[in-house]
Formats: C-alpha cells, sequence, structure tokens
C-alpha cells in the first residue's frame, strides 16, 4: 500500500459516533493534539438508534457530577424537545427521559467538534492499525497514514458488519453508510478475538399520516400506543416468521436488546404491548417507532402497524432493520478500557458491546482521559 501522506497527532480517533465524539473531545480537553477520523464527516455525533436519553443511566454510567459534564449529556440537553410529559390524549410522565432533536443536536455535536481546540478530523476508512517503536501507525483505504502515541478505536456497528430486514441483507454499518471489513481482519491478525452481536432499530413513519383522535400530530412528541391483539397475532404468524427467521438463527441477543418479534413471542405470549411514537425533531414530519425494533420484511412492518390503533393510514418512510456486527471479546482489555497487549490502544462504544447512548459516551470520556493522562504524564 502507498503511504501518501503522514500526519503526527498525540491520538487518533477512528469513529464518530456518540463515543469517539466524546474521547476526542475529552482528550483534545487534557491539552493533547488529537484527530478524529470519522468514515463519514456528514454524520459525527449522529444518534442512529433512536434520540431519547436518560439522566438516570448516565449518573449510573459515571456519576452525576461527570454525566452533567459530558459533551454529549450537554448538547442533548441543549437540544430538549421535552423532558416531562407526553403530548397528547394520554398524559404520561416522561420519568428521566430526554426527547432529542435528533438533527439539531447531531449539527451541535459537529460544531461543537470543530470548534475545540487541539481537535482535528478527517473524513477516512480506517484499514489497518499497527504497533512499532512505541508508536502507532493508523492507515486509511486511500493509503494515508497517521502517526500516534495511542489510538482509540470507536468503532461503532461497522466492524464486518451487516444489516438485514426480511430476506434482505447486505455489507453496511448503516444505512448508506460501508463497513469496515480490512481493519476487522487487521485487528484480528494482532490476536484480537471478537464476538458476533445483534441491534435493532425501529422503522420511522411520515407523521402527517398519523390519525390519533383528539391529539394534534405537530404537537405528539412521546406518544404511547398499543400493540393489540390482532397486531401481536399476525406478528407471530407462520408466513411472517418465514420471511425474517433465517437472519435470527443461532443469534444471541444482548439484554435489552430484542426485536419486537422476539419480545411478544414465546411460552407466554404478550396480549398486549406498548411502544412509542417519537418525533424525530422540530424540522421534520418524520417520527420513530421506539420500541417497535425490528428485522420483519418493510411490507409487513407495515401490515403490522397499520393494525395499531390510529396506525391504519401510516406510511413508513425508512423501514426498521437488525445489524448484525463484530464486538471485542472484554478480556482483553482493563479497567482502563485499554487493551493488555498493546500500551496506549483502548476500545469504547459498541466495539464493547455497549448498548445505550449513556455507556458510549461514559466509555469515550474513560478513554480520553485515560489516554491523555498516560501521554500528559510521559511529556
Amino acid at each position: 500500500m502507498k503511504k501518501k501522506d503522514i500526519y503526527e497527532y498525540d491520538i487518533v480517533i477512528v469513529g464518530g459516533g456518540v463515543s469517539g465524539c466524546e474521547a476526542s473531545f475529552t482528550s483534545a480537553s487534557y491539552g493533547v493534539r488529537t484527530l478524529l477520523l470519522s468514515i463519514s464527516m456528514d454524520s459525527i455525533g449522529y444518534m442512529a438508534f433512536g434520540n431519547t436519553v436518560s439522566d438516570k443511566n448516565g449518573t449510573t454510567a459515571v456519576g452525576k457530577k461527570i454525566w452533567n459534564s459530558l459533551m454529549f449529556a450537554r448538547t442533548a440537553k441543549d437540544n430538549m424537545i421535552c423532558n416531562k410529559d407526553l403530548i397528547g390524549t394520554e398524559i404520561e410522565n416522561n420519568g428521566d427521559k430526554i426527547i432529542v432533536d435528533r438533527k439539531r443536536h447531531m449539527m451541535d455535536m459537529k460544531r461543537t467538534i470543530e470548534n475545540q481546540e487541539n481537535l482535528s478530523t478527517r473524513q477516512g476508512l480506517v484499514t489497518e492499525v499497527s504497533f512499532g517503536s512505541n508508536i502507532y501507525t493508523t492507515i486509511t483505504s486511500d493509503g494515508i497514514s497517521y502517526k500516534s502515541k495511542a489510538v482509540i478505536l470507536s468503532c461503532g456497528t461497522y466492524l464486518d458488519s451487516h444489516i438485514f430486514w426480511g430476506g434482505h441483507s447486505f455489507s453496511a454499518g448503516r444505512p448508506g453508510e460501508i463497513t469496515s471489513k480490512r481493519l476487522n481482519i487487521n485487528l484480528m491478525k494482532m490476536g484480537y478475538r471478537f464476538e458476533t452481536s445483534m441491534i435493532y432499530v425501529g422503522p420511522k413513519i411520515d407523521g402527517r399520516t398519523l390519525d390519533l383522535k383528539n391529539a394534534a400530530t405537530e404537537k405528539i412528541i412521546y406518544y404511547p400506543v398499543y400493540l393489540g391483539k390482532s397486531c401481536i397475532d399476525y406478528i407471530n404468524s407462520t408466513s411472517v416468521n418465514i420471511e425474517y427467521s433465517k437472519n435470527l438463527e443461532s443469534t444471541d441477543h444482548g439484554k435489552n436488546n430484542l426485536p419486537i418479534e422476539k419480545i411478544i413471542s414465546g411460552p407466554v405470549k404478550k396480549r398486549k404491548y406498548k411502544v412509542y411514537i417519537v418525533t424525530e425533531g422540530k424540522d421534520t414530519s418524520e417520527m420513530y417507532i421506539d420500541g417497535f425494533n425490528t428485522a420483519m420484511d418493510e411490507e409487513m412492518q407495515s401490515s403490522a402497524l397499520k393494525l395499531i390503533k390510529g396506525l391504519k393510514n401510516i406510511i413508513i418512510t425508512r423501514p426498521g432493520y437488525g445489524i448484525r456486527y463484530n464486538t471485542l471479546s472484554p478480556i482483553q482489555i482493563n479497567k482502563k478500557l485499554e487493551s493488555k497487549n498493546f500500551p496506549g490502544l483502548y476500545f469504547c462504544g459498541k466495539i464493547n458491546g455497549a448498548l445505550k447512548y449513556e455507556d458510549s459516551a461514559a466509555q469515550g470520556y474513560i478513554t480520553g482521559m485515560n489516554a491523555a493522562r498516560e501521554i500528559n504524564n510521559k511529556k
């Protein structure tokens, strides 16, 4: 591979999701020269798996004081749509949940990253990380090399990943974004072992096609609806199950990461199940079906949703889907989230199996802080 150019930094961070952003912002705040490499500069900081954030989960992860200081927590609160009550005919306490304007939050995260001193951003697909003479070399698919004293891998759902719904499947980390196969092979050659993980995303709908009595569509923020007997029976029907079962075979679904197909089935089948219609933001009519995470075929998703009261005329704008991706076997890192075999190589976020935004942000903070402190101590 031809190395076109070499850039030098203290820390290189691979991945511009929630954990990668938090890691880069934290390390740069400690005064070390940091580079954030993202597959797409247009999706830095994007909340890909829903737009609700929990103060309780964040406080549990790193403590209240640290949680409130994290860039992710602050930008979430700055772009909050609601954090108290549901709006609609059924008023329900929203607990500690913050409903975030997804697009505005992403732009705020990117703006915060770009305005942070000691922090640079570049677009690139990382294919190789190597270590020699106490220096890490990170190489992208276009042959550019970056030298650093430490590397933080926050690869999200991009390591040898596949997206699937119904009988459809293709290589991707998220819709419209490529997967990272060569980096996965490179890490395996370095001796790292991986496990297969799954995560599911619910469909998005055109909010203008809702028919909820006594509820103004433009005011809906977090509205509960129920899967009744007819909807549940349809999802459990043999004809539906045949279409997606091959994608679910022999997989170990993580706790709190089951698709709706699995949640409502089993020895004791549910007769009623609550999901939520959540607004995407102030500048769009799209809404997300929170709790209806699924890998069914798009037509079947539509048919199932139309059996819910108030949703008989809905139009799906983006179907739900599943992602199969690789996560690091946990025994290979220490409490600092640093590799046991390669000092200065850290892992954070979904590559460690984190499912919640709060956990991903917390791990980004931990790796960014530990990497920066180690470099400052050496200086």
